[in-house]
Order: structure tokens, then C-alpha cells, then sequence
């Protein structure tokens, strides 16, 4: 009887710690607090602050601040215990964002630079150990000249690279199985093309 109430209880306190996983943090100056949608985690945060996204499926974010935002990861090698950080639509950087990071994300359809011509222009953002099933897209609406010094490392990119006519990127070490397009002064250092021209 005693062993059947330790196996209860020890039940409810794993379910419990469970539910606290599906938080996100965020991490401002020396203090930490949780928000249950990234929304509200994005609203309460500044410029230089780091968010830290849970193994959960998040619809679509929408990067306007110099953030960085951190997943789980996407391999099953880190994340079989947790489940993966996702993202089941898209995820759109803007200009505002400039300096920001994203790392450790699974993206369904696509990460693209901005809403509209005017918001497109993102520079130094950083897009890390990421895994992007379709595309990516260094603009959103024709040339865009103003998008430049950005940075895409060890990443998994399953369909088109646009750049969009942006300048000065930087890709390496990435597995790049799409096509390539409006690449102006980019380098590409250390990455397997697995797309056949």
C-alpha cells in the first residue's frame, strides 16, 4: 500500500514538472521571468535580451526586437527525451531585429527578412542550428541592398536560398539541399550543396 502511494505521488510531481517545461524564459539583465506565448515574451522584452523557447510547436514569430532566441534543437540526438522546438509556419526577422540571433528552431515552411520593403532591411542577425524544411528569403519584397552582414551557421535548409540581391552574408557549414538566387558579395565557406544544376 505504502509503494503504490510513492508511485502516485512520485507520478504527479513528474506531471507536474512537465507543464512548467512548456514556459518560455526570458532572460533580462540579472532576472528571469516565464510567459506562456511568445507574443507576450516578445512584448516584455529589450534589445540584448535572450529567450529561451521550449520543446513545443509555436504557429508562426514574428522577430522586431535585437533578441536572441534560443530552442531545444531539432535533431532527434538532442531532443528525443524533450521534443523539438518548432515553428509550423514561418518565421518573419525585422529590420528592428538587426544583431539579434535565432538558434535551435525547426521551421516548417520558411524564416524571411521582413513584412514589407520597409522593414526588409536586416543586418548582423545570426541563424544558427536551425533546421528549415522549405526556404529562406534575405527579403520579402524585389531587391533588397540593405540586407547585409547576416550570418547562417550549421544549418539544415531543405529548399530555395533567396538573397534577395542583399550583400555581404556569410553560410558555412550548413547542408543546403535548394536552389540559390540573387546572391550579391556572399560567402560560402564549408557547406554541402546537394541540389543537382
Amino acid at each position: 500500500m505504502r509503494a503504490n502511494i510513492l508511485i502516485f505521488l512520485s507520478q504527479i510531481l513528474m506531471c507536474s514538472a512537465t507543464t512548467g517545461q512548456s514556459l518560455i524564459a526570458l532572460h533580462s539583465n540579472d532576472d528571469v521571468s516565464f510567459y506562456q506565448t511568445f507574443d507576450e515574451a516578445m512584448g516584455a522584452a529589450i534589445n540584448g535580451d535572450t529567450l529561451y523557447l521550449p520543446a513545443r510547436g509555436f504557429t508562426e514569430l514574428i522577430i522586431d526586437k535585437a533578441v536572441h532566441i534560443v530552442g531545444v534543437g531539432y535533431h532527434p540526438d538532442s531532443t528525443s527525451a524533450t521534443g523539438d522546438t518548432h515553428v509550423s509556419t514561418y518565421i518573419k526577422i525585422l529590420n528592428t531585429a538587426s544583431g539579434g540571433s535565432i538558434q535551435g528552431i525547426r521551421v516548417f515552411l520558411f524564416i524571411q527578412f521582413g513584412t514589407s520593403g520597409s522593414n526588409d532591411n536586416v543586418q548582423n542577425f545570426l541563424i544558427k542550428r536551425c533546421y528549415l524544411e522549405q526556404a529562406i528569403y534575405f527579403g520579402c519584397c524585389g531587391t533588397n541592398l540593405e540586407a547585409m552582414n547576416n550570418s547562417v551557421i550549421q544549418c539544415v535548409i531543405g529548399g530555395q536560398v533567396d538573397g534577395f540581391n542583399s550583400q555581404n552574408n556569410f553560410f558555412t557549414n550548413n547542408v543546403l539541399y535548394g536552389s540559390f538566387s540573387n546572391w550579391n558579395t556572399t560567402l560560402f565557406s564549408n557547406n554541402i550543396f546537394l541540389y543537382n544544376y
